[in-house]
């Protein structure tokens, strides 16, 4: 056995030039399930550890991924590549997500009440963005130093800068909870004109995020926004009004 570790010892092993993923210490026998923001560890594995912070494109992709309160998979990969090739650490990533989580905060009191129901929605997207409760509590904290006697006009789907007209294409794909005949009259009445999926539509509607469906495929092509149900009605209220 010595011979052989006196080999190995002295054996010019090639040098390794990649990024090593993040170290976790755990105690033997420990196992955990899957974490909510375990996708945020594949942005860090192959990034350098000193980089300059550049966020902007980042955080427009954050937004547009985040519009429905759901990261799909799709959205997940986006952000990956978009931080790896933009040079982000994981801490400045986190940072970016803080920042995000203090303009949602912003608009869940923008009536001066925190309800149950928002509440758990900024519970839910901290979890998603790998953050936690306590954050919340911070993020609502600087929101409301922030906002003071200022009224907030528009809300989430202002912040983010997704809105609807007259004359916009959009897309259904899926089983939705209503009939797709119902969205698209509805669509219809305030003038949106329901398609199929070109480079000229605005937005797909998708009973999953998710869906591997040829229209939600062709959308990601185009970088097409691809939004649930409830906030396509979010959409139409506020066209509507």
């Amino acid at each position: 056995m010595e011979p052989t570790l006196t080999a190995a010892r002295a054996y010019p092993w090639p040098e390794y030039r990649g990024h090593f993923p993040e170290l976790r210490l755990q105690p033997r026998g420990c196992t955990t399930g899957r974490r909510q923001d375990e996708w945020l560890d594949n942005i860090v594995s192959r990034m350098p550890r000193s980089a300059l912070p550049q966020v902007d494109d980042y955080l427009a992709v954050l937004e547009m991924a985040m519009l429905d309160g759901f990261l799909a998979e799709h959205e997940k990969d986006a952000l990956v590549h978009t931080a790896r090739v933009a040079g982000l650490t994981r801490g400045q990533v986190l940072d970016i997500h803080g920042s995000y989580l203090v303009n949602l905060a912003m608009v869940a009191l923008a009536d001066g009440v925190v309800t149950a129901s928002e509440r758990a929605e900024l519970d839910r997207a901290a979890a998603l963005l790998g953050l936690h409760r306590h954050d919340v509590d911070a993020a609502l904290a600087e929101a409301e130093a922030t906002l003071g006697d200022q009224a907030l006009d528009g809300a989430l789907l202002q912040m983010c800068g997704l809105s609807l007209k007259g004359g916009d294409r959009v897309v259904f794909t899926g089983e939705m909870s209503r009939p797709r005949s119902q969205w698209e009259a509805a669509a219809r009445e305030v003038g949106l004109v329901p398609g199929t999926v070109t480079k000229a539509t605005t937005l797909v509607v998708a009973a999953d995020p998710n869906s591997g469906s040829g229209k939600a495929a062709k959308a990601r092509n185009y970088g097409i926004p691809i939004i649930t149900e409830d906030l396509f009605a979010q959409l139409l209220d506020t066209m509507s009004s």
